[in-house]
């Protein structure tokens, strides 16, 4: 089991040194009936099993390496692509 503790604004939780939000500690862990999750709570928890891991971002994405979906792609270009409208 890890030990958590709620940040003292209660809008986010620290599990062995990684910081996850609320929905995602509750997503990823149990704890013990009944114990709330108020700012500043500590305690106990334990991965639940067959939880999905958490989306990672990259928040520093390196210039030049981002890329752009086709947005504009199928037949029409532009918006109209988009939605599936034809040039006539």
């Amino acid at each position: 089991m890890a030990t958590y503790t709620v940040s003292k604004n209660g809008k986010t939780i620290s599990v062995s040194g990684k910081t996850y939000s609320l929905a995602a500690f509750k997503n990823q862990f149990r704890t013990e009936p009944g114990v709330p999750l108020n700012p500043g709570a500590k305690g106990y928890a334990a991965p639940k099993a067959g939880a999905k891991a958490p989306t990672k971002i990259n928040t520093t994405p390196k210039p030049g390496s981002t890329k752009i979906g086709k947005l504009s792609g199928g037949r029409g270009g532009g918006i109209g692509g988009m939605f599936g409208i034809k040039n006539r």
